[in-house]
């Protein structure tokens, strides 16, 4: 009885899972279409009855004059500013939601700037700090101050301060902010803990706080520094006694606006999301170039590029950034310059500059320039590789093209037919309005502790456990978080750590108390004091200096390769390694074509489920297209219109082709497709696996949309049995060498939560995590044997790798449903690398579509 309960269980999910993975394409479309039916009838209704230039007609005159007064006049209101503008003005937390270029930052500041100008009219404009302008990159601090700058000073007069708090501004420029508070002080997370921290001269500033203006949005909220961000909003209001703050948020890429809405509310209340249901139009090439050279890639971006200027040029990786820069500089293309978070801080802002002022003709970036870093106008984004998600591309995109009415022109450039299927899925997505499911805020022991550290830090000695222990416990209680423990028992660990003591002090009235302050062991672990005011994932890194200037930064594990005469290449220069003065690299310059490029540590995102989904979803879509003889060339999705070119459409076709052939069963959520190869066809898969042929050993491919943190679950799983010698995991389907006697199938579907719970903890990435964690939990370094010693640590180790990198639950879930039956599977012996699926051929590059003709 039990079994049929589980089995009627089992499909009475799926159902459900499967009714919203069939009707979301179609659901999605169409909830776009009534909301942008919707709004455009409510701003025909608005401009009819209070004229073209509402709200700009309720803002305060100063700031009217302001609007007309700038460079660029904004001469009627953008849908935005048209729906925003007016929640803000009543009061409203809001999460602003448009394309990028809409105007999402004058629809934010004006309204406030309304607010101050009113207050400055009446004379109650008191020197302080008002409005709090958070951005995720010091890169962006700058370029956001300079704008509003603009209307303040237009608004208000010379006398008002836009200021900017980082960690590159000069000491003596926060003296003088410190000595007269800016009106409006624009920064960053980690820059506002240190303020509050320890920068008791400036802190007291922000006791007239009112408006807090949160950009890009999206960045933060998906990861820990978005829950620092709302716990020092909570300390603010806390330290001032400040009754209220107005929230508002904004983003051009957010994939679930509700979610992120409910948890930047906090105690200040409910925030309304106010969506312009627009989407860009989006007008893409899609070029396929497999298997060519680093010199054959140049040769397609010369090509593409033209003689024309203002190309951004996105790659994945700091080390892909370099590579491809430095063919280009091999071809004389010297006015193309590089851009990634690796390099100083001086470069990357020289590199804004001459892209802004057409001085070269592109920049190949990382995401560092995906963000709103003003570089001018941008004639057209090529992104080299698949971008991995939706809103990724989304927001690279949206960098080109401007001008009123043209769409955002891009060429992504696919290097193999995996690039270019999970290019063509994304594009596909975006189309209907679809940025891919995004993760939740992770778990987060490490903040919490950190917290309680930084109310001892603050308070300087003064407060007691008691009084820490309730503030702290009032602050979490705001942010919607999975902390692991409470408030008293976050002070007990740190007590108990070493991290902060108890101790008796007299009063000047003679009175006992007993107070808290950091413990012996605080300067052993935080030695690095800046690593304490940031949950950016610590990094091991190298500086590299040519004399006082910093050339940039590389990961320790290329301590191997900074050896004295060794020639690396940095920020798009090749240096020669002078010596090694501890943590120090000193360089100086070098004309070299013979260099390493250094690698860095991260660089690859994990795609969710949507987008494996999407990409067979894409395939069944182009079979039936083949089977009617239909083009596959040109493809439109919603305002998305993209174009493959000859060798991306041959490739498309021989592909489609061969899902068409008939008994060629088709992997999606209904069937997964198992591809048993015997060892006569192993040779081209051991090729792509950089394997030596093994006697006893052979190959499995599973092709299901797992998505890339169920791929990993149950790529872990199969690991720990101890029969597989290599595993790939992707979004679209698992790899797998093992022993010849192992069946992989077999054995993912006889384990349970336990096995699929020991895997996990076993897994590399909570050393990983272990290494970020450390300082938090008292340790200046970590070891195998204090992760096994330390309970408390391994436990918050392991639920911030699940979280992260795996998802246990739904890999459960599918196990589960193939189980029983709700998941067909359809086996595959295959004798010869032709009879292989020709997903697992073609996508894991076991052989190669016929090249074009010429």
């Amino acid at each position: 009885m039990s079994g049929v309960v589980s089995k009627l269980r089992a499909y009475a999910s799926f159902l459900a899972w499967l009714a919203g993975v069939y009707s979301e394409p179609w659901l999605s479309a169409l909830a776009l279409r009534l909301r942008k039916l919707s709004i455009t009838a409510r701003l025909r209704l608005t401009a009819t009855l209070r004229g073209a230039e509402y709200p700009f007609s309720a803002l305060h005159p100063a700031v009217r004059k302001a609007i007309r007064g700038r460079e660029r006049e904004l001469r009627e209101p953008t849908p935005i500013q048209v729906l925003g503008i007016p929640r803000i003005l009543r009061g409203e937390n809001v999460l602003l939601v448009a394309p990028t270029g809409s105007g999402k930052t004058e629809c934010a500041f004006l309204p406030v700037l309304h607010f101050l100008a009113a207050e400055r009219e009446a004379g109650r404009l008191e020197p302080g700090v008002y409005v709090l302008y958070i951005t995720p990159l010091r890169a962006l601090c700058s370029d956001v101050a300079r704008r509003l700058r603009s209307y303040v000073r237009s608004a208000l007069g010379d006398g008002y301060l836009v200021g900017v708090w980082h960690a590159d501004i000069k000491k003596n420029e926060k003296t003088k902010l410190a000595e007269k508070p800016p009106l409006v002080l624009v920064t960053t997370p980690e820059s506002l803990e240190a303020i509050l921290d320890t920068k008791h001269r400036f802190r007291k500033h922000l006791a007239k706080l009112r408006w807090v203006i949160v950009d890009e949005v999206h960045e933060l909220a998906e990861s820990k520094r978005g829950l620092h961000l709302l716990v020092l909003l909570e300390r603010l209001k806390a330290t001032f006694g400040i009754p209220r703050l107005q929230r508002i948020l904004i983003s051009a890429t957010v994939g679930d606006p509700r979610r992120i809405a409910r948890l930047f509310g906090g105690s200040d209340g409910k925030v309304r999301v106010v969506r312009d249901p627009g989407l860009r139009r989006i007008d893409a090439e899609v070029v396929l170039r497999r298997g060519r050279s680093a010199e054959e890639l140049v040769d397609a971006l010369e090509e593409l590029m033209g003689k024309g200027s203002g190309y951004l040029v996105f790659v994945n990786t700091r080390s892909e950034a370099e590579e491809l820069h430095a063919e280009l500089e091999k071809r004389g293309l010297g006015d193309i310059l590089v851009h990634h978070g690796s390099m100083g801080a001086s470069k990357r802002r020289e590199a804004e500059r001459k892209f802004k002022d057409r001085e070269v003709k592109a920049v190949v970036c990382t995401r560092t320039l995906e963000l709103g870093i003003d570089v001018g106008s941008v004639e057209r984004v090529f992104q080299v590789g698949s971008p991995s998600l939706p809103a990724y591309f989304a927001q690279r995109v949206g960098r080109a093209s401007h001008r009123p009415g043209e769409p955002a022109r891009g060429t992504l450039v696919c290097l193999d037919m995996n690039d270019l299927v999970e290019s063509a899925a994304i594009l596909s997505m975006l189309g209907r309005g679809s940025f891919g499911a995004r993760r939740g805020p992770p778990p987060a022991m490490d903040l919490a502790l950190r917290q309680a550290l930084a109310l001892v830090l603050q308070h300087g000695d003064k407060a007691g456990a008691q009084a820490v222990a309730e503030l702290l416990g009032s602050l979490l209680s705001h942010v919607p978080a999975s902390w692991g423990l409470g408030a008293r028992e976050a002070l007990r660990v740190l007590e108990e750590r070493g991290l902060v003591e108890e101790r008796e002090v007299v009063d000047v009235y003679g009175e006992r108390a007993r107070v808290l302050r950091l413990g012996g062991r605080f300067p052993e672990a935080w030695r690095k004091i800046g690593a304490f005011f940031t949950m950016i994932p610590e990094r091991s890194e190298l500086e590299v200096r040519h004399g006082r200037e910093r050339v940039g930064v590389v990961d320790v594990v290329n301590l191997r390769l900074m050896k004295r005469g060794v020639v690396i290449r940095l920020g798009g220069k090749c240096w020669r390694v002078k010596e090694l003065r501890g943590r120090f690299v000193i360089v100086e310059p070098e004309a070299s074509d013979r260099f390493a490029i250094p690698v860095w540590r991260g660089g690859y995102v994990l795609a969710p489920q949507s987008v494996g989904l999407e990409v067979y979803r894409f395939l069944s879509k182009a079979a039936r297209l083949h089977r009617r003889g239909t083009s596959l060339g040109e493809w439109r999705s919603g305002g998305v219109a993209f174009r493959l070119d000859e060798e991306a459409r041959r490739g498309l076709a021989v592909l489609a082709e061969e899902l068409s052939a008939r008994g060629v069963p088709m992997p999606g959520p209904r069937r997964m497709v198992v591809d048993r190869v015997k060892a006569s066809a192993l040779g081209a898969l051991d090729r792509f696996l950089g394997v030596s042929p093994e006697p006893r050993a052979t190959t499995t491919v599973l092709l299901y949309p797992f998505g890339d943190y169920i791929a990993n679950t149950l790529a872990a799983l199969l690991w720990s049995s101890g029969s597989v010698s290599k595993v790939i995991p992707r979004s679209y389907g698992i790899l797998v060498r093992h022993e010849a006697s192992f069946d992989p199938l077999e054995y993912l579907l006889g384990a349970g939560r336990r096995e699929v719970e020991e895997a996990v903890k076993s897994s590399p990435y909570v050393y990983v995590v272990a290494f970020e964690l450390r300082r938090s939990f008292g340790y200046s370094r970590i070891s195998e044997k204090t992760l096994e010693e330390d309970k408390l640590l391994r436990e918050e180790c392991v639920r911030q790798a699940k979280h992260r990198f795996y998802d246990v639950e739904g890999a459960l879930r599918l196990l589960d449903w193939v189980r029983h039956g709700c998941i067909s599977v359809s086996e595959r012996l295959v004798e010869r690398v032709g009879d292989l699926h020709p997903v697992s051929r073609y996508l894991f590059e076991a052989e190669r579509p016929p090249a074009p003709a010429a």
